[in-house]
């Protein structure tokens, strides 16, 4: 009976209406300047490239750069005591026609981490179940290009799909000091 009901459910959703849950959950309110980025759909939730035409309608080129600094000793075991992330993106979104939509980006990163204590992965604290560490403290630097393509089609009234690719290399060594 609970399988009927639960696909009953995911089928009912399947041919719910695109709406921007944002307002719901902020008690119906409402801002003067609507907020096309940061929208509360299924693309931006959930990841669900079929979804990227309903994201946003208009065609855009971006250019971002990103700097994010943290220091101290307010850490984890495992973490490191200084990290600086760098990273530099272009993305862009193209409608094809009325019915199709592509969306890319290339990125470049570029991590410093400072002072790791005994761990030899990038996040020792993901959800792997285990952790290599060795004895030693030393600075990581993380560098590598990322590359992500989607692309969505509108089939029938209510009926999207799409697919999606990221490829990512990040490439790392410690340098270990005593």
């Amino acid at each position: 009976m609970a399988v009927i009901l639960l696909i009953l459910f995911l089928s009912g959703m399947i041919w719910a209406q695109p709406g921007d849950l944002r307002p719901r959950a902020a008690g119906e309110m409402r801002i003067a300047l609507p907020d096309t980025n940061r929208q509360l759909n299924l693309y931006q939730f959930a990841g669900n490239s079929a979804w990227l035409q309903m994201n946003n309608r208009g065609n855009w080129l971006r250019i971002d750069f990103g700097n994010q600094t943290a220091r101290g000793n307010l850490r984890r075991y495992w973490d490191a005591f200084g990290v600086f992330d760098n990273a530099v993106s272009f993305s862009g979104q193209k409608h094809v026609s009325p019915t199709q939509t592509f969306f890319g980006q290339i990125r470049y990163n570029l991590d410093y981490k400072e002072r790791v204590n005994r761990a030899i992965e990038m996040e020792p604290y993901d959800l792997d179940p285990f952790v290599l560490s060795d004895s030693t403290e030393g600075d990581f630097l993380y560098a590598g290009p990322q590359v992500f393509v989607a692309y969505s089609h509108h089939i029938w009234p209510r009926l999207w799909w799409g697919v999606s690719l990221d490829y990512r290399i990040y490439r790392g060594l410690k340098k270990n000091y005593s």
